[in-house]
């Protein structure tokens, strides 16, 4: 996930088998107050999802099946483009992976 000051949007990144990187858009945000956000995929049907508030916004048929498993996780936005994420700050609560595709929070997260 990072976050974009573009229309402020937090974007879910996949990028595999170095075939370039797709994005999977979420939800506008607004700034100076904390959001739920979260990305899913699902290799196998080439699907992906992006999720702000409990919201999924999925893309279809978009990325291919990895050859490897992640070795690489990322949170925040310098990494991605740093012209555009120069002075801000993304601060992080709570984080949590769990095993599914587009799966809901933990009960009493």
């Amino acid at each position: 996930m990072y976050a974009t000051t573009t229309a402020e949007r937090f974007e879910g990144y996949f990028e595999g088998n170095n075939d370039g990187g797709f994005s999977c858009r979420g939800d506008g945000y607004v700034d100076a107050t904390w959001d739920d956000v979260g990305y899913s995929w699902d290799p196998a049907n080439a699907d992906h999802s992006a999720n702000v508030n409990g919201s999924w916004q999925e893309d279809l048929n978009e990325i291919q099946s990895m050859t490897q498993n992640i070795y690489e996780f990322r949170l925040g936005s310098a990494y991605k483009n740093t012209a555009t994420c120069v002075g801000g700050y993304i601060y992080v609560d709570r984080f949590v992976i769990i095993s599914g595709y587009k799966q809901q929070l933990p009960t009493n997260w």
